[in-house]
Parts: structure tokens; sequence; C-alpha cells
């Protein structure tokens, strides 16, 4: 598949289970697969300003399922900004599609030929 491709299914997936108003931006990073960040709005008393990130090293490999189980296990940490890899975050990321792993392999990301 290609990344274009990609990025638009993972466009669809932010929309339908993360906060509304998170973006999606690639990072070339080869130490890990994707993150979240935000940060918190003292005045509004909530966190805002969500960006699910993936490596373009998984888009690389072409393969969908990884890359879909990266960007849902990101909107997890989105939709629980408050916990890390802890239970309710996991039962989230089972909930909206994930598969509830802390990690995953990236086999490309140990060969910097394919960088």
């Amino acid at each position: 598949m290609e990344k274009a491709e990609m990025e638009a299914k993972i466009k669809e997936l932010i929309k339908m289970y993360a906060p509304e108003g998170t973006t999606f931006k690639w990072f070339k990073g080869t130490r890990r697969m994707g993150y979240c960040s935000f940060r918190y709005s003292v005045p509004l008393g909530k966190y805002t300003d969500f960006v699910v990130a993936v490596s373009t090293v998984v888009a690389k490999t072409g393969d969908w399922e990884k890359v879909r189980l990266v960007a849902l296990h990101e909107i997890a940490h989105a939709r629980n900004p408050d916990c890390d890899h802890e239970r309710p975050w996991r039962w989230d990321c089972i909930a909206i599609g994930g598969d509830g792993q802390k990690y995953y392999n990236c086999p490309s990301a140990s060969d910097p030929s394919k960088w």
C-alpha cells in the first residue's frame, strides 16, 4: 500500500476515534514506530493539541496492518493521556480495534540500509 493511501486511512481512524482536533504527521524516527503528543492547558483544565505520529520506516514496509496497529496504539494514548500503558489504555486500545500491545518490533529499524 502506498504511503498516501495509508495516511488517508490513518486520518479516517483519527476522525473516528481520537479526540476532536487531533492531527496526524509522519516522522523519520527509527527507534520507535509512533508517538502521541499533547499538552495540558491550565486555563481550559484539559489536554489539548493532540498529534498522532507514525514513523515513515513503518510505512516503507507497506504493511497496512502494522501501520494500522501503530496508529490505533497512538490514538489510544490520545484518548487516555493520563495513562501510559496501564489497563485503561490497554482496554481502550483493544476496544477501538488495536491489539493492546505496548511495543512493536520494526524489522526495518534494525537495518540502517532501509532508512
